[in-house]
């Protein structure tokens, strides 16, 4: 049996919708000849475990993960459009999040704050925020502290329970959040919203060929079209979805590197919540 998950999107609240619109599209599938595929997504392990899975079938990453941390693993198959405040067709933006009261109202005056960051290789809360403040740093230096805190939802606890100042939240992710969950941006404001990007793709692993793939995405239309799955979609904020290339991907490996080569480094690549 095949491996699948949605890890990206999958808030407690919304997990019945993330399932049902798995069994559809697990049906359109079944009809583009992947008899295989699992009744239900894998949320035993972490997400990372079942995409190094070599019988991945479908997940859905960052375009970072895709294109710069597991590009070994990862392949693109489609980029979805989001129904959400900083989305424009298949690209999304960040929100820079922080604390009501604290007087931070622009980027410099988060000098010497705590930031907290969902995961170390995320681009919607860390790659843009790196890119943000290495123009401002001193010394490869900008903020007091950084945290890692393994979801954008947990970001957001950091910043109203008072152990970080700011973070960089997926638009989308913080749509969900504002409709499902008002009481988790309490105390909190934007001041600000990043540049867009594209959108977490749909992956399937490295290994696939382009039949394999090609069979995906015609699943995928199928289930963008499917009538029976409108209100799920609805729930999900997903409208539509389109097919590009990798190289789209290219303006977050731009940010990367115009951080590395303004030498600022204190946001790198690592896995455990410390200080820097």
């Amino acid at each position: 049996m095949a491996r699948a998950s949605l890890p990206w999107y999958d808030l407690p609240e919304i997990r019945s919708a993330t399932d049902a619109l798995w069994d559809g599209f697990r049906r359109h599938l079944g009809r583009h000849g992947f008899d295989d595929a699992p009744v239900e997504l894998d949320r035993r392990q972490p997400h990372e475990e079942v995409w190094d899975a070599p019988d991945l079938l479908f997940s859905q990453a960052c375009g970072y993960d895709v294109l710069i941390a597991y590009p070994e693993t990862l392949r693109l198959v489609a980029t979805p459009h989001y129904r959400a405040d900083g989305c424009d067709g298949n690209h999304y933006a960040s929100f820079i999040v922080v604390r009501d009261g604290a007087g931070y109202d622009a980027i410099e005056d988060l000098r010497g704050t705590r930031c907290v960051i969902n995961s170390p290789t995320s681009h919607s809360g860390m790659n843009i925020l790196r890119s943000i403040v290495a123009p401002l740093h001193e010394d490869g230096r900008f903020f007091a502290q950084v945290k890692f805190s393994g979801s954008h939802a947990s970001s957001l606890y950091y910043i109203t329970n008072g152990t970080a100042d700011v973070a960089t939240i997926d638009c989308v992710t913080y749509a969900l959040i504002a409709e499902h969950r008002p009481d988790a941006l309490a105390g909190t404001h934007v001041i600000g919203r990043t540049e867009r990007v594209l959108a977490p793709p749909f992956v399937t692993h490295a290994t696939a060929d382009d039949d394999h793939v090609e069979r995906i995405r015609g699943a995928l239309h199928d289930a963008l079209a499917d009538a029976s799955l409108a209100s799920v979609r609805d729930t999900l904020l997903m409208t539509d979805l389109d097919v590009v290339a990798l190289e789209d991907y290219g303006r977050i490996r731009e940010l990367e590197q115009l951080a590395e080569e303004s030498g600022y480094a204190e946001i790198p690549h690592r896995t455990t919540d410390e200080s820097s």
